[in-house]
């Protein structure tokens, strides 16, 4: 066995579990005086002159193979804090913003400088509050500074909040630009029951065609782009550990470079079957991009917020199965309408080629065509994911010919087994996301994202390395890694790269690891388990460069109540719970180490001689104390017990 070195670091208590509702059919009736109720001195709203929108743009989005474009990206320089109306009422401050879009039928925002302090709350509605967002508070807070809102109905919306006065200076909103909205996606209540733009001849999910699909309707989100001008659909996506990891998986041709500030809405369907109507949902704000590819038109993306186990979202399963599944669904947002489901009873067809040529997607070729039984797609659709009869996708919506009134009913969608392999590198296939333990695996299952509270900020790492990613470690030698406190686990979950092996804590938050013999590259994953489900998994990207025995420092007898002696090995060490056994080989290579206490005390100190420091402890109290070793220009920090 090779030495596995025991550290500590600090540990940090980390809460991701936020989440932004937004009511589209809200009853509340917002007066003048606010959401919060207040006599504001309400200066005049800032106005954006109507648009002279381009007949082409009015036209976008009727072709297949293009994302649904219904708004025009109007820039805007606003300090909201300063050009909002505020009253200021014993420890709290109120304040409000309006903002007309002249001639809009709908709009949103994007705030390129956003921070909410601590017991804030801030509200974006529409007017008189028929379609509201909120409350939203400091777990929105992001390294990005960003925040988008939802699409409200109209040309005119209201901006407010709540902080304590203290806080004040601390607020950060200043808008970047605003979707002028030039098409009108909600339409009006009709008495058909239609609510929104699709075609009539499109399913309301919870309509009978849609029963029996709950848990996979629950993976589907409606996306806007990072402007708020443009709509897919796309869905979480599942891996073969399990592990909760938000990828979501959509087109490719919705890309548009600026997926950090992609806003994602859930749960956006009807409550009922017929009439229609809009219902609240779940806003989820930024991603990064993992892998894309144009051969099947997909893009795989990671969230930025991990939903909570409260918001029901489930992480739909897939199947790499080449055989064309005889039945199953598209559940999709045809124009950015609410959330929609398509049937087809025919097996899917595996053509050499898209018979569906696009100027938009060009090389696409492994596709699937599916001809629909119930229900149609529509541009807005891309990239909603195809289910086979098994539950699982089997592709992402690129382009058809489907409609209401058309005469074909087929769409084509990328094949998900081809995305599996891509392009033949992590960041043009699915492979290495979705099975990072290279499993094998050829299928998963719809699962809940049900977690303890981990952060998308949690850390894993080699223990005393806190932060560092990438991470160099050597070849074929054993390190005790870490990951920083999960809130309510109670068992850790680790993915081992290929030719990474246990040592000992395998379900522990502090396993021993052999690293592989092997240079190059490696992915460590853990999350964070308990009855519920399992955490935000997180990573730790791993070089491995060159071999052989590491210089090590080992402290021992550990506990101790007499001497504590540290020295420097390269050979074998035996770990048995705080104990550590030394071998006989000493080397000459000096370096530092001090002993302190909770507070930073400096207890003992010494510079080795001959490979060894020995403190003498007795008089030193029961507890735990912190060995600091300086060796060159590395800093290792182990955790000692002194034991009387």
């Amino acid at each position: 066995m090779k030495p596995i070195l025991l550290f500590i670091s600090f540990i940090f208590i980390l809460n991701a579990n936020a989440q932004t509702r937004t009511n589209l059919n809200s009853e509340e009736i917002i007066t003048a005086k606010g959401k919060f109720d207040k006599n504001y001195n309400v200066k005049e709203p800032f106005i954006i002159p109507p648009q002279n929108i381009e007949k082409e743009k009015l036209e976008a989005g009727t072709e297949w193979s293009g994302p649904f474009r219904f708004a025009e990206a109007i820039p805007v320089d606003i300090n909201v804090v300063q050009e909002a109306s505020w009253v200021e009422e014993e420890d709290y401050v109120h304040g409000i913003f309006k903002l007309i879009a002249a001639g809009a039928k709908s709009i949103s925002v994007n705030f390129n400088q956003f921070k909410l302090p601590n017991k804030a709350e801030l509200y974006v509605y529409n007017e008189n509050g028929k379609m509201i967002t909120g409350p939203i508070t400091e777990t929105e807070n992001n390294e990005n500074n960003f925040w988008g809102s939802w699409v409200y109905q109209g040309e005119k919306l209201i901006i407010e909040l709540k902080a304590r006065t203290q806080d004040r200076a601390d607020i950060k909103l200043h808008l970047a630009s605003v979707a002028y909205g030039y098409k009108d996606i909600y339409g009006a209540k009709v008495l058909s029951g239609n609510f929104g733009t699709s075609g009539s001849c499109n399913i309301n999910v919870l309509c009978p065609a849609g029963n029996g699909w709950e848990n996979e309707r629950n993976s589907i989100a409606l996306i806007l782009n990072g402007t708020g001008t443009a709509a897919c659909t796309g869905a979480i996506i599942n891996n073969t550990g399990n592990l909760t990891i938000p990828y979501f998986l959509t087109a490719n041709h919705c890309f548009d470079g600026a997926e950090s500030n992609w806003k994602f809405y859930f749960h956006a369907w009807s409550p009922q079957c017929s009439p229609t109507q809009n219902n609240d949902g779940i806003l989820l704000n930024g991603s990064s991009l993992k892998a894309r590819n144009e051969a099947t038109d997909f893009m795989l993306l990671q969230l930025n917020q991990l939903p909570p186990a409260s918001s029901n979202i489930y992480a739909a399963g897939w199947s790499l199965a080449t055989g064309g599944s005889t039945s199953g669904v598209g559940i999709h947002h045809p124009k950015g309408d609410v959330m929609k489901i398509s049937t087809y009873s025919t097996a899917l067809e595996r053509p050499a080629n898209t018979p569906f040529p696009s100027v938009v997607i060009p090389n696409i070729k492994s596709v699937w065509v599916v001809t629909w039984s119930q229900g149609v797609t529509e541009p807005g659709s891309s990239g909603s994911p195809l289910f086979d009869s098994n539950h699982r996708i089997v592709g992402q919506l690129a382009n058809g010919h489907s409609g209401c009134g058309s005469n074909d009913q087929r769409d084509a969608y990328g094949r998900f087994d081809n995305s599996w392999t891509g392009g033949g590198t992590k960041t043009t296939r699915l492979s290495n996301w979705l099975d990072p333990g290279s499993t094998g695996a050829t299928s998963t299952n719809t699962v809940p994202l049900c977690s303890p509270s981990a952060s998308n900020s949690t850390l894993i790492y080699p223990s005393g390395q806190r932060g560092v990613d990438p991470v160099t470690l050597c070849a074929g030698c054993s390190y005790n890694f870490q990951v920083d406190y999960v809130a309510g686990a109670t068992s850790y979950t680790w993915v081992l790269p290929p030719g990474f092996t246990f040592i000992s804590g395998q379900n522990t938050s502090t396993p021993g690891i052999l690293t592989s013999t092997s240079a190059g590259t490696y992915t460590l994953y853990c999350s964070a388990n308990n009855s519920c489900g399992s955490s935000w998994t997180h990573n730790l990207t791993i070089n491995i460069s060159g071999g052989g025995q590491q210089q090590m420092i080992a402290a021992y007898p550990n506990p101790t109540s007499t001497d504590l002696t540290i020295a420097s090995t390269q050979s074998d060490l035996i770990i048995s719970g705080y104990s550590t056994i030394e071998s006989s080989l000493l080397t000459n290579e000096t370096f530092s180490a001090r002993l302190i206490d909770q507070f930073n005390t400096e207890l003992r100190k010494g510079t080795s001689e001959n490979g060894r420091i020995v403190f003498d402890v007795r008089n030193i109290q029961k507890g735990i104390y912190y060995l600091h070793i300086m060796q060159g220009q590395e800093l290792i920090i182990k955790q000692i017990l002194i034991d009387k």
